[in-house]
């Protein structure tokens, strides 16, 4: 058995694998290995399927811990930097969300309970709206500004402008039909995929650790990984276009959908969570590294913009 930072490898009489604690609740793991075993059922092998205890779980407790196991795979994290890797991860993507329904059973794997989320996206870009403008009267009512407090002043504008911007376009569409629909059928939406969750190996990707997965719109998907790509990239790669007729191919987008996934790019994602970490009472970070974050965000935006401006 090997240690490694945050799992152990294990040779066995199958080969090498991998046991690592899990912070996820039971009836969460097996939702996760409900989804995991649909995808492969219809053939979409790559990821990291669960392997089953002697009771029959996909997940096992020792001494008040849970742990769970599954394949070892010797594949290197995405870039989401080189292109022909992005057009695999996109078509990795696609064929995910296409086979990952669960059809008319959604909740089974789970006991009953559905994960989905509470509300729609117009609904939380909403919330989002209304947070920012309370997080501006509070400054406005303190008697001395952090820095944290001045950078968010000096871009408040600029952020409610491109959050409104995204309601708007949300406005246009039903994204509670959406849900609802989502939700009917079990469409699965990662609600995760980055370096450490998509694995690369000679033209193959993996998608593993579904633990934020939901039965959602699969389109936020589909916009973090390109709002990933695009940041990385400054614009050198494929564009937003592209990107949708390599995804169309496999899975279809109508052009509601366009509009859905215009907006949830456009929505000002990574600045909107850092506020409500640095503001929250539970903050776990450290006022320093959360100021330099914001500030790396903010320098970073107007590349952003043009490259959206540019697929839109």
């Amino acid at each position: 058995m090997i240690r490694e930072k945050s799992y152990f490898i294990c040779d066995t009489s199958s080969g090498l694998k991998i046991i690592r604690r899990s912070g996820d609740e039971p009836d969460n793991i097996i939702f996760q290995h409900g989804i995991k075993e649909k995808l492969y059922e219809e053939g979409f092998a790559r990821t990291d399927r669960f392997r089953l205890s002697e009771e029959g779980l996909p997940y096992s407790v020792h001494n008040g811990e849970i742990y769970v196991m599954s394949d070892f795979l010797p594949y290197k994290e995405a870039g989401f930097v080189n292109a022909e890797e992005f057009r695999n991860i996109v078509e990795a993507t696609a064929q995910m969300h296409r086979f990952g329904r669960l059809g008319e059973r959604p909740g089974a794997e789970a006991g009953g309970k559905i994960y989905a989320p509470a509300c729609d996206c117009l609904t939380e870009f909403r919330k989002s709206a209304a947070k920012l403008a309370a997080v501006k009267k509070k400054i406005g009512r303190q008697a001395r500004m952090s820095d944290f407090d001045v950078i968010f002043l000096k871009n408040y504008a600029y952020y409610t402008k491109r959050l409104k911007s995204s309601i708007q376009l949300l406005e246009k569409t039903d994204p509670a039909a959406g849900l609802a629909q989502a939700v009917r059928e079990g469409r699965v939406c990662h609600h995760g995929l980055k370096e450490e969750t998509v694995l690369t190996d000679a033209g193959d990707v993996y998608i593993t650790r579904f633990s934020g997965a939901l039965f959602d719109t699969q389109l936020h998907d589909l916009a973090d990984i390109i709002r990933r790509y695009l940041r990385n990239t400054s614009g050198s790669g494929f564009g937003i276009f592209q990107i949708l007729d390599i995804y169309d191919k496999i899975n279809g987008v109508s052009d509601e959908d366009v509009k859905v996934l215009t907006a949830l790019l456009k929505y000002p994602h990574h600045f909107i969570k850092t506020v409500n970490q640095y503001y929250s009472k539970k903050r776990t970070w450290a006022p320093g590294a959360m100021i330099s974050r914001l500030r790396t965000i903010v320098a970073c935006e107007d590349a952003y913009e043009r490259l959206l401006e540019a697929g839109s």
